[in-house]
């Protein structure tokens, strides 16, 4: 159903390469042997894996029978997709050999964190909402919750306090919603 593999970034004009942690598969065991398996397999990484819709091949028959689409008109779309057809896979691989290659530029979306936070805001919501409906555990649930609201909080706390404030009552609005206490 997915076939995952990997990849490296690149900036922009000029000549090299930047291996990254989150393109070559550092988060797995190493005593990892598995050549073929579904998310229970990985619930120790689950929320490390690179979710970018370019670093894993899906099957077109996968994606049509589960409707996995992309949101539309937001910005970070790939979380949901990716951890929607993770759940549902029952035949996942990886590739490590680094077919992807990223290419960084001033303009992308995660360079500019300040003038895109509202839509990762929306998409944890989303992305949260959705694994509370899938049949998964407690336990999975709460990891996914934890590293997404985190990740908010984390990104949030990079920002200068103009930015912040800018942002806090969506954020403070999401933290109440799924019970996370916000720490600074």
């Amino acid at each position: 159903d997915m076939l995952c593999f990997g990849g490296y970034n690149f900036i922009d004009n000029k000549d090299n390469e930047q291996d990254t942690p989150y393109y070559s598969f550092s988060y797995l065991p190493k005593d990892w042997n598995k050549d073929v398996f579904n998310y229970t397999d990985c619930i120790d990484f689950i929320n490390r894996m690179a979710v970018s819709a370019c670093l894993t091949f899906y099957k077109k028959s996968f994606i049509k029978k589960h409707k996995i689409m992309f949101p539309p008109h937001l910005r970070f779309e790939d979380n949901i997709f990716f951890c929607k057809a993770l759940i549902r896979a029952k035949r996942i691989a990886i590739n490590k050999t680094k077919f992807y290659q990223r290419r960084l530029h001033s303009e992308q979306i995660t360079q500019n964190w300040d003038k895109h936070f509202s839509d990762y805001i929306k998409i944890t919501d989303m992305l949260l909402t959705m694994l509370k409906k899938e049949n998964i555990t407690v336990e999975l649930y709460e990891k996914y919750k934890k590293s997404y609201l985190k990740s908010c909080q984390k990104i949030n706390n990079r920002f200068d306090e103009s930015i912040q404030n800018k942002y806090n009552n969506e954020l403070n609005d999401l933290f109440i919603k799924y019970n996370f206490i916000f720490l600074t």
